[in-house]
């Protein structure tokens, strides 16, 4: 079978090409997963009064915000666990 495809980063070679689209690829990652990680360690130092996490920030608007995202997650989860028991029997 023969491929209709090709890509240089998977070739032989390119080394500059595979170094500079890895390093995009960390940055790209980093970009991502900073803010995560820093709204993640403030909201549960919030939610356990310091004794977890670190508050990188602590603005209230900040944190009524994250509680009706909470809510509303879990809301949404709950409402699929019962939607698929109510529409199992069906």
């Amino acid at each position: 079978m023969k491929n209709n495809y090709h890509d240089m980063y998977f070739e032989h070679h390119h080394w500059l090409l595979k170094i500079r689209q890895t390093l995009i690829m960390f940055l790209s990652w980093c970009i991502l997963l900073i803010p995560i990680i820093i709204t993640t360690s403030t909201y549960v130092a919030y939610r356990t009064n310091g004794h977890r996490g670190h508050f990188f920030w602590d603005y209230a608007e900040g944190f009524r915000e994250l509680n009706f995202l909470v809510r509303q997650i879990v809301k949404f989860k709950l409402n699929i666990l019962v939607d698929r028991k109510t529409h199992k029997g069906l």
